[in-house]
């Protein structure tokens, strides 16, 4: 695992003047080049018109929203879509997450709970074996789908949007391939079964699968 960005924090501002939400970056790239960069949202939101705060510490203890998830690059921290470094965390996690993943097209099937089979594994532990899961036991876990950190933001509000009870598809064009795919991410990673399928309900008429 690298130092030298692992544990930096950043704030995101998220999109429809949602607020501020705080990220932490976990550095695996030295033993997976392809997927090792890992960030972690945490639950801490400031409203839009706060300056962001730089109380690591009560960023911190609100837990973890979501995450860690794979990025393609380190976030930038100058122009359009930069993030703000607010400082470096010196107790972040150095145990390999956990991950899921189901080998085949997870866009075949809007809900992920009718796909099978379904793993989790410690995928940067080289002695790490895929164990077989029924779909409610990793519900939580993410993938390894790599995410761009300007989806990042899209992913958060989806989340948020979801939270309080607002149709993403009032906010997103879910018939765009990318705000598709995410929303499916973000309603089987973060939500029961039971709210996947009243979402999808909702939303069928944009979310056809081809």
């Amino acid at each position: 695992m690298k130092t030298e960005y692992s544990g930096n924090i950043y704030s995101i501002s998220l999109e429809f003047d949602l607020g501020l939400v705080y990220a932490e970056l976990l550095d695996y790239s030295d033993v997976h080049s392809f997927d090792g960069i890992l960030v972690q949202v945490y639950a801490y939101k400031a409203s839009s018109d706060e300056k962001s705060i730089d109380n690591i510490d009560e960023i911190r203890s609100n837990g973890i929203l979501f995450g860690p998830v794979p990025i393609n690059k380190y976030p930038s921290i100058k122009g359009k879509y930069s993030w703000k470094y607010i400082g470096k965390s010196i107790n972040y996690s150095k145990e390999s997450p956990w991950f899921k993943s189901y080998r085949g097209n997870l866009f075949k099937e809007n809900n992920w709970y009718n796909l099978k089979p379904w793993f989790k594994s410690k995928d940067f532990e080289n002695d790490s074996k895929d164990i077989e899961c029924n779909y409610n036991e990793i519900r939580r876990l993410e993938t390894l789908i790599i995410n761009h950190p300007e989806t990042i933001k899209m992913k958060v509000s989806m989340l948020y949007l979801i939270q309080q009870g607002k149709n993403v598809g009032d906010f997103y064009d879910l018939s765009v391939i990318g705000n598709r795919n995410m929303f499916i991410q973000v309603i089987n990673t973060y939500f029961d079964n039971d709210k996947v399928e009243l979402l999808l309900s909702d939303a069928k008429e944009l979310i056809k699968v081809n």
